[in-house]
């Protein structure tokens, strides 16, 4: 005996999944007869072993059961007849949407535990080989497929399932539609595809249709809108334009800046080009579009997510603290820390950060902070029967004597205006 999970079109409430026992006839190979459905309660009761993934699924099937959807929707109605009888517009919108998002849920567990699915299509309670559903090893991608002719354009989608390319408007069986929206899960022809970043509205227009077409005097602004948006996200084909895969010059940026909480920050800024993005920034491709005389060339480049943690783990290697606001600041000092400590930081870290390929943006509420190595050298002087020692500070290019630092010193001033 085992679990398996059987799909029907139920008229009140969509597509359902439900767990049952099911075994094979020994009479029949390619014959599976199923009665008593499989429960949440049955579990250390029974006398079957059920796996820690099918308790996740019976909890999962549990909240479409007929007793939760009378205890959710009834109305005081007792029994599921009843309630379904008494199942007006308003309700039914809601168990629509109510069964569709615990079906993705639970489709999702069917596909990660390959419990079988089968696909019921009467009241019998034997089901054959040819019931059964093919479950995908991995998310199908919608490919969007664009034409530029010199009158109109020409948009269609197709479906990507492994390497196979699946044209919409030659499906000739009955799509079953278990869930509309993200993740969308389908099945065609007795195998089961699932699309993690499209609803089925998308699909829905090719499956009777080979294309749509944009006239020509629409062209300009869906190509700067809707193309330009697919290109950014989904996989694509385009005959008639250019697409160009770009790899811009990347750099990491620092900016010394006060927190609204009034502490001290260090900022950090990716560039690709003339693209500046933040860490927290959500984005993985940019896509930019140029018109020419009589086409479109886009330009398309995608996030380097390892470049940019890269630079941010340095970061916290030397002892800043990344607060997931955009801003790093001295590790266990943040409201009490000053800028000096962020200079001194800074300078400390000068030689690694450059290194890395950091560029540091040095300017501070109307100050320009000097970062970079700071070295100190004593030099002695001999007099006639004695010697002086001369102390020299060198920031950069400018040497100054150590003895101009005393007022400062004396007064406690923690800065000093370099001759630049």
């Amino acid at each position: 005996m085992e679990i398996i999970v059987v799909l029907q079109n139920h008229r009140s409430f969509g597509y359902t999944l439900t767990p049952f026992y099911a075994k094979l006839s020994p009479e029949f190979e390619n014959r599976i007869s199923f009665g008593r459905k499989a429960q949440k309660s049955h579990i250390g009761v029974l006398d079957y072993d059920f796996s820690e993934a099918e308790h996740k699924l019976l909890k999962a099937t549990e909240l479409i059961s007929d007793k939760v959807i009378l205890k959710k929707f009834s109305r005081g109605r007792k029994n599921i007849i009843d309630f379904q009888k008494s199942i007006d517009k308003k309700l039914s919108k809601l168990l629509l949407e109510y069964f569709e998002r615990h079906n993705r849920t639970i489709i999702s567990l069917v596909i990660e535990l390959k419990t079988p699915l089968y696909q019921r299509n009467d009241k019998s309670n034997v089901l054959y080989d040819s019931n059964r559903i093919e479950l995908p090893d991995r998310a199908s991608k919608p490919v969007f497929n664009f034409i530029k002719n010199p009158d109109e354009s020409l948009y269609f989608l197709t479906i990507r399932h492994e390497n196979q390319t699946i044209k919409l408007s030659k499906v000739k069986s009955d799509v079953i539609v278990i869930t509309e929206d993200k993740p969308c899960n389908i099945i065609i022809e007795n195998k089961l595809y699932y699309f993690n970043d499209i609803n089925y509205k998308k699909l829905l227009p090719f499956f009777t249709k080979s294309f749509i077409k944009i006239p020509k005097s629409a062209e300009e602004k869906y190509f700067n809108t809707f193309v330009k948006q697919a290109i950014t996200n989904y996989p694509y084909n385009a005959i008639g334009f250019e697409v160009h895969e770009t790899h811009p010059y990347k750099k990491a940026s620092l900016y010394v800046e006060m927190h609204i909480r009034n502490y001290p920050i260090l900022r950090l800024e990716f560039a690709y080009g003339s693209f500046v993005s933040s860490p927290n920034k959500q984005w993985l491709t940019q896509v930019t579009m140029e018109k020419t005389e009589d086409s479109y060339i886009f330009f398309r480049f995608d996030r380097d997510l390892e470049w940019e943690k890269k630079h941010i783990d340095l970061l916290n290697s030397l002892g800043l603290y990344f607060d997931k606001m955009e801003s790093f600041h001295i590790k266990d000092r943040r409201d009490d820390s000053t800028i000096y400590e962020l200079i001194c930081w800074l300078n400390d870290n000068y030689k690694a950060i450059i290194a890395n390929g950091f560029s540091v943006n040095n300017s501070f509420e109307n100050k320009k902070y000097f970062i970079g190595k700071i070295d100190i050298t004593i030099q002695p002087r001999m007099k006639i029967d004695w010697f002086d020692v001369f102390m020299v500070v060198q920031f950069g290019e400018f040497q100054i004597p150590f003895f101009k630092f005393r007022k400062n010193i004396l007064n406690e001033i923690r800065e000093f205006v370099l001759p630049d």
